[in-house]
């Protein structure tokens, strides 16, 4: 900009200058001493030029400290160097402008220095999230993920990773350079982006945290481990049941259904099946009034429902039908 400034005014002295030599030679008077007037005139304007376009370059820079929160917006805005985005993202005092001059920064290094820089106030967190959207070095977002004192930002980072080796040790295990809330987001984040089918079927049978082995399930397409974790009664009991969902040789639910020692797990099985004819008599027939109320969570035909409020002899099994009747959506698992 300053080589902007003297350009501007080194122009507007030449100018001045041969105008007044100009003048001299058309009224063929003193053509030294107009030349003088024409650089001095020149000068004089040249320097009221620059100082308005020092002053208004002064104004936009110290817009993004505006209180003005548009001015401060549209400022940042306009600014393309790097090293001054870099500065600002890193010291204004509003951290608006600085997570627009963060998302503005393409440089990888200085990406790298606002991501991994711990001393950044809790506020500027997010300016520090926006800067590791951007970086595309595998090994910085490591970096970040092992060795930042920041929650939120490691799991921002732990969501760009691919290292399939480092996913899975983080699923497996967590971190221990944060606390349990963040390293159970990072594991989920770590889990979601996993592709072993064998770590993941291994985590849903195995973890006891439910937000982890429940992220890992979803994940979790190899119908072979689905319906190992469906018939294995060794497994946490939620986790058979979910694995329900996803059976989808009805076979192997059916005889789960029928032969299963678990009578949660067996009316859950026969809920997930596509002929409804087991749950249905489950729900009217069976002796146990526990598990014909629970039954009725999968029923959806009304005439069956109709019938069970009528003459089931428990009346928490009726009033859970009637309950259903007036409101279908209120008592439904699937």
């Amino acid at each position: 900009m300053r080589k902007i400034i003297a350009v501007v005014f080194i122009v507007f002295v030449l100018i001045g200058t041969i105008v007044g030599i100009l003048i001299g030679i058309s009224i063929e008077q003193n053509i030294v001493g107009w030349g003088i007037t024409g650089f001095l005139f020149g000068s004089f304007i040249g320097s009221i030029i620059a100082m308005l376009i020092t002053k208004k370059v002064n104004e936009e820079r110290e817009y993004p400290e505006s209180e003005n929160k548009l001015k401060r917006l549209n400022a940042v805005a306009k600014i393309t160097s790097q090293s001054e985005l870099m500065k600002i993202a890193m010291k204004c005092k509003y951290a608006d402008v600085s997570i627009v001059a963060a998302s503005k920064i393409t440089d990888q290094s200085f990406l790298h220095k606002i991501a991994m820089n711990d001393k950044l106030i809790f506020e500027m967190t997010q300016v520090r999230i926006e800067a590791i959207k951007k970086i595309t070095d595998q090994a910085v977002l490591t970096e970040i993920v092992l060795n930042s004192g920041n929650g939120e930002v490691i799991v921002e980072a732990a969501s760009q990773l691919k290292d399939q080796s480092l996913l899975i040790e983080i699923a497996l295990t967590g971190l221990s350079n944060t606390d349990k809330i963040f390293n159970e987001l990072t594991r989920i984040r770590a889990i979601n982006k996993l592709k072993n089918q064998n770590v993941l079927a291994e985590i849903a049978r195995k973890d006891k945290n439910p937000r982890i082995y429940l992220a890992a399930f979803k994940k979790l397409n190899d119908q072979l481990l689905i319906v190992q974790i469906a018939q294995d009664n060794k497994n946490d009991l939620s986790t058979r049941m979910s694995a329900f969902s996803k059976v989808k040789d009805q076979s192997i639910l059916t005889n789960i259904a029928k032969e299963d020692s678990n009578k949660y797990v067996r009316i859950a099985a026969a809920g997930y099946l596509k002929d409804k004819s087991l749950i249905t008599n489950m729900a009217i027939n069976d002796e146990d009034s526990e598990t014909r109320l629970i039954a009725i969570q999968y029923v959806h035909d009304r005439s069956v429902l109709e019938k069970i409020a009528k003459n089931d002899i428990s009346f928490s099994v009726s009033n859970r039908a009637k309950e259903k009747l007036a409101n279908p959506n209120k008592w439904t698992l699937n």
